[in-house]
């Protein structure tokens, strides 16, 4: 490859490929792209010893960020390959309108012995006054493209001000109405495409189906997306149904770039975004209506313990500074047994209907482990095998039959059992919350404290010149995370101390006493009573553990307030990990096992027939104390 400068570029024989970049795609942008390519082409011509290798285009693509421009990238890859001597184009901003990024390329190019000829300024890149000029001219095309952001910023707000509507023309229900000039005027109504509109809203709100059933429906309808498509996806659905467009408002300030050199638009958070109501938008759900689907909506999700992530992995937050919590889909469990269940796999479990509906129309229930399959393996994410579970659907029957044995027999024939297990239990609470008692908040505060006067301290030897600047910045940073591990423990401890000082066993004991005498008031004999309580199995069941071998074990909360464990542990998840539903924690009270003519006797009281001889196995029962 040859090194061409302003003495041999007319002479020598030089390989050359042309560079231009359009901003927009729009008609008068596309009209401006010919004309550069044109120009290009003819300069290249005049001189017969270029020979033209090849052209490189973008179109509708902005300049401020050279790695968003793929033909650029080709031609970079293909300079480094020797596949050219010299690259064409009309000026700075052609190349790169970020200065860094601009001298970055240059000399990566430069290095391969690949020059540039700008033909508004009729000199090459490796030139001496270049190298002095080339800088500058870099310099203006950045602050031509800051000055360009801030015009564009002035004409949203604005079109804002106008209320005229941001987007294109795929916001599904609508038709965009343009100017003569091409921008967006209105959404007009798209009267075939609204009714599907007003039709997921339906299903939503008074057919009470979620977003699948909702994308499954409208395929088995034939309807089709906006760009055509049968395929309907369950996040399209969701989008659907919590778009305010739909109740005739504008939607504004929903996305953001951190300036000309911010590599993509960035969604702000929902709290930011700014809704008008405005004629330049039709109705079609009216405002009743969407409000009550949000609510429906809100009434099927629940809220993450884990936070949602930008791109580089930094938990998001609101304008408070609050973390955002994700957001999960999902159908409430309201059976009682299948809340509690949990299989030997560690999967929960399933409701579903396990025979034909009787002469009376009542259907019997069972429950199946979520990772039940008969073939008894399956594939996980990464690929590998894994096995099932085969621990077979059960008859909610046993359930019934193991729950009034134990509210009957437990609480009344053993209630000394019960207490000894309560008392081994605060034993073994107080144990653990009194390890705790040297990690007191207040000293943890003092420590802090030292530790600010120490790095205190540090400043006025470092200012002294007792330390120098290394020494220095070591110290601050070895102090800076102590402080910072010792402010996290504090938070962790602030909770535990504050139970550990409020903790009342005269008060406790009461708790569990009382609840003994309004379970032993409240079991009926078992083989004379026909439905258990729902309610009592919520409040004092902590989890039920089922077996492959057709045995459960029971885990029964002494203070009866298992129905709130669930609030309680996503509040204290990270310093009670350890405080519920662990089996270590567990005291085994009693056990018992329910044989074939006890469930035959059990079964006749509902109106049931009785199981089959061959097929029953005795239903062996542990019962465990928790607190």
């Amino acid at each position: 490859m040859i090194t061409i400068t302003k003495e041999n570029l007319y002479i020598a024989d030089i390989k050359v490929a042309v560079y231009g970049r359009v901003s927009t795609d729009k008609e008068e942008q596309q009209i401006s792209f010919a004309y550069q390519a044109d120009d290009l082409k003819k300069i290249v011509d005049e001189h017969d010893n270029w020979k033209f290798y090849k052209g490189y285009f973008d179109e509708g693509v902005t300049g401020t960020l050279a790695i968003k421009r793929d033909a650029f990238q080709t031609m970079i890859a293909d300079a480094k390959k020797d596949k050219f001597d010299m690259i064409v184009m009309r000026d700075v901003s052609r190349f790169a309108r970020y200065t860094k990024e601009f001298l970055e390329y240059l000399e990566e190019i430069h290095k391969n012995g690949v020059v540039v000829y700008f033909t508004s300024y009729h000199f090459l890149s490796n030139d001496p006054m270049a190298k002095m000029t080339l800088p500058i001219l870099a310099v203006v095309a950045e602050q031509e493209s800051e000055n360009k952001s801030i015009y564009t910023n002035k004409a949203h707000k604005q079109r804002q001000e106008k209320q005229f509507p941001f987007g294109s023309d795929n916001h599904f229900g609508y038709d965009l109405i343009k100017t003569e000039k091409g921008y967006p005027n209105k959404y007009r109504r798209n009267e075939e495409e609204a009714k599907i509109v007003e039709e997921i809203y339906d299903m939503s709100l008074n057919k009470d189906l979620g977003c699948r059933l909702i994308a499954k429906e409208l395929m088995r309808l034939g309807y089709r997306t906006k760009t055509g498509n049968l395929n309907w996806y369950t996040s399209t659905v969701y989008g659907l149904l919590i778009n305010k467009s739909f109740c005739g408002y504008l939607a504004y300030n929903k996305s953001h770039k951190d300036g000309i050199h911010s590599e993509r638009c960035k969604n702000k958070n929902k709290n930011e975004h700014l809704y008008v109501k405005s004629e330049n938008m039709d109705t079609i759900i009216d405002e009743d209506t969407f409000n009550k689907v949000q609510q429906k909506l809100h009434s099927k999700a629940k809220i993450s313990s884990h936070p949602q992530l930008d791109k580089n992995g930094n938990p998001l937050k609101d304008k408070n500074g609050n973390k955002i919590m994700k957001s999960l889909g999902y159908k409430p469990i309201i059976d009682v047994y299948a809340k509690k269940l949990q299989c030997q796999c560690g999967s929960s479990f399933k409701k579903n209907y396990i025979r034909r509906p009787d002469a009376k129309g009542n259907r019997a229930i069972g429950y199946t482990c979520n990772n039940y399959d008969s073939s008894l393996v399956r594939l996980t994410d990464d690929g590998e095998i894994k096995e099932k579970c085969n621990l077979t659907t059960f008859d909610k029957v046993k359930l019934d039959m193991s729950a009034l044995k134990i509210f009957d027999i437990i609480w009344i024939d053993r209630r000394k059992s019960v207490q000894l297990a309560y008392n081994m239990i605060i034993d073994c609470y107080r144990t653990e919350m009194t390890k705790k008692v040297h990690k007191n908040p207040e000293n943890l505060e003092k420590d802090i404290i030292n530790l600010n006067i120490k790095k205190e301290n540090t400043l006025d030897m470092f200012f002294s010149g007792k330390l120098t600047d290394e020494n220095f910045q070591n110290i601050l940073v070895r102090i800076d995370k102590k402080i910072m591990a010792l402010k996290e423990e504090l938070t962790n401890i602030q909770d535990d101390f504050e139970e550990l000082s409020s903790f009342d066993e005269k008060d406790e004991k009461k708790k569990i006493i009382d609840f003994l005498n309004m379970t032993i008031e409240a079991s009926i004999n078992v083989y004379g009573y026909k439905e258990i309580d729902q309610g009592f199995v919520d409040s004092f069941v902590s989890k039920i553990v089922a077996y492959e071998d057709g045995s459960f074990d029971w885990y029964i909360n002494l203070k009866g307030q298992c129905n709130k464990q669930s609030e309680y542990k996503n509040k204290f998840a990270k310093n009670y990990k350890n405080r519920y539903l662990i089996d270590d924690e567990a005291i085994p009270i009693a056990d018992f096992t329910i044989n074939y003519e006890d469930a035959c006797k059990f079964v006749n009281t509902y109106g049931r027939k009785s199981f089959q001889k061959p097929a029953w196995k005795d239903i062996k029962v542990k019962i465990l104390a928790t607190y």
